[in-house]
């Protein structure tokens, strides 16, 4: 009997003492380019830029490990010579770290997925173009 009761124990604790175990978080991002220009995203560090059609929601990060804060990005490129670096500090009115939408579809205690949603308008054009100075 105390066998059996030691057995049940170690059963209780292995299928419930991991609280960390199999967990997943997942974060993706999303813009959408509602601009008249031709952009590609690309994510510093990596030498392929990621095509942004114009009025096509396009992935532009995605990781299975993150948190619900959106990560410093790379540069949007406008017509292949306009470079567009946001940063969470920026003063610009409109930025990817303002101006984004979320969705959070499920949120379990070992799960989570949070999509982020940002649209490219002609004012991110201006912000490059002031960003650049011409």
């Amino acid at each position: 009997m105390k066998k059996l009761i030691i057995i049940n124990l170690f059963l209780i604790l292995a299928f419930t003492g991991c609280d960390g175990c199999d967990t997943h978080h997942g974060v993706e991002i999303f813009v959408t380019n509602e601009t008249s220009h031709h952009v590609q995203y690309h994510e510093s560090g990596y030498s392929y830029n990621i095509e942004l059609p114009s009025g096509q929601k396009t992935s532009i990060f995605g990781t299975n490990h993150g948190d619900d804060v959106l990560p410093v990005l790379g540069s949007f490129i406008f017509d292949d010579t306009l470079i567009l670096q946001y940063t969470p500090s920026d003063t610009f009115s409109r930025s990817i770290y303002k101006n984004y939408e979320i969705e959070k579809p499920y949120d379990y205690k070992r799960n989570s997925q949070t999509y982020y949603y940002y649209t490219l308008t002609e004012e991110d054009y201006q912000n490059a173009l002031q960003q650049n100075q011409r």
